[in-house]
C-alpha cells in the first residue's frame, strides 16, 4: 500500500541538505568556529544532546509512515540520495 501524496509533495533530500548547509555559517559564527570540519563535530554534538534517541526513533517511524514506507527498513531515498 502507498500514501496518496495530493497536495502534499515529500521535499527530495537536496532541500533538507541545502537548508541545513545555508545554517552551517550562521551557526560556526554563532560559536565562534572558523573550521568548517570543527563546526560540523560541534552540530553532531549539539543536534544529538537535543534529539535524544527516543524522540529520533518516534519521529523517523512517524515521517516513515506518512511517506508511504514501512519504519521497519532503511535507505530507499527513491533516487534523490
Amino acid at each position: 500500500m502507498q500514501r496518496s501524496f495530493k497536495g502534499d509533495t515529500p521535499a527530495i533530500i537536496e532541500w533538507f541538505i541545502s537548508h541545513i548547509s545555508g545554517c552551517v555559517a550562521s551557526v560556526a559564527a554563532r560559536l565562534g568556529i572558523a573550521d568548517r570540519k570543527e563546526v560540523f563535530n560541534q552540530l553532531e554534538v549539539k543536534i544529538a544532546d537535543y534529539c535524544p534517541e527516543a524522540n529520533f526513533q518516534e519521529e523517523f517511524y512517524k515521517r516513515r509512515i506518512k511517506l508511504g514506507k514501512n519504519p521497519e527498513t532503511e535507505g530507499d531515498y527513491d533516487g534523490e540520495a
